[in-house]
């Protein structure tokens, strides 16, 4: 599919490709098989830098082959208000006072 619509484009007039991105923050969801990983927040919960790193390293091992461009994945946050919609997608410490 990706690749058509890819050599379309070279037909068109402008001939802009397309930038194609997946959601492969919980895992490559879209391939059948795919193994599928917690939300950051449960990641965090870990306490466990070395195993969120292999997450990340297998979500991208199994994204490249697809020839995919843009990969939604983890990120940094420092949420500081609950009332961000993404507040639970972060991986943070709670911190008693």
């Amino acid at each position: 599919m990706y690749d058509d619509y890819q050599r379309h484009t070279q037909k068109t007039r402008l001939q802009i490709p397309i930038l194609y991105g997946v959601d492969a923050l919980h895992g490559h969801n879209n391939v059948l098989g795919a193994v599928i990983f917690p939300h950051n927040i449960g990641l965090g919960c870990t306490r466990d830098p070395a195993l969120v790193e292999r997450i990340g390293r297998s979500r991208r091992k199994k994204s490249a082959p697809r020839a995919i461009q843009w990969a939604f994945a983890p990120c940094v946050t420092v949420p500081q208000d609950p009332r961000w919609g993404r507040f639970t997608k972060a991986s943070r410490t709670i911190r008693k006072s």
